[in-house]
């Protein structure tokens, strides 16, 4: 199962699930399609994320003004003080 996501930060959020449900794991095999899958409800359910249609008639996820706005604002901060820290 492919999901198709416009926005390059959902698909980190949705990695970022998939390799902490992996971590400690040894003997289980974490499927990547159903930690996708659950994470991106998850992202649906809070608001953080929409489905829509895309060009080629195929469900995606974005993430919702909201979400982008607070992820860059993050990313702002970040910058900011590793800025502040190479003084």
């Amino acid at each position: 199962m492919k999901f198709q996501m416009d926005n390059k930060i959902v698909r980190e959020l949705v990695e970022e699930a998939w390799e902490w449900a992996r971590i400690g794991r040894s003997q289980d095999s974490v499927d990547r399609d159903q930690v996708f899958a659950e994470a991106l409800c998850e992202l649906e359910t809070q608001g953080d994320a929409m489905r829509y249609v895309d060009s080629q008639g195929r469900i995606a996820w974005k993430p919702t003004p909201d979400l982008r706005d607070y992820l860059n604002d993050l990313k702002l901060d970040a910058e900011a003080d590793l800025e502040d820290e190479q003084v």
